[in-house]
Parts: C-alpha cells; sequence; structure tokens
C-alpha cells in the first residue's frame, strides 16, 4: 500500500522558495544522522 501526499506550495519570490528547499534538506539529513527514517522528496 502506498501513500502519497501532494502540496502545492507557492512562494512571495524566488528567495523564500531556496530556503524552503534548504530546510527540507536540513531536516532530512538530520533524521539520517539521528538515524529517523524518513521518505522526503521535493520536487
Amino acid at each position: 500500500m502506498s501513500i502519497m501526499r501532494i502540496y502545492v506550495q507557492t512562494f512571495q519570490n524566488e528567495e523564500h522558495a531556496d530556503l524552503f528547499l534548504l530546510f527540507c534538506q536540513k531536516i532530512k539529513k538530520e533524521c539520517f544522522s539521528n538515524d529517523i527514517k524518513i521518505n522526503l522528496t521535493v520536487l
């Protein structure tokens, strides 16, 4: 069984979008370094 969640996010400008991507990368790295299993994909 698959669980799929699709979110559409809009940003005020490109810098806000880049900041969001950086936060997502940081969260993913911290979870893996603390052995927390997550599946995070941002396109």
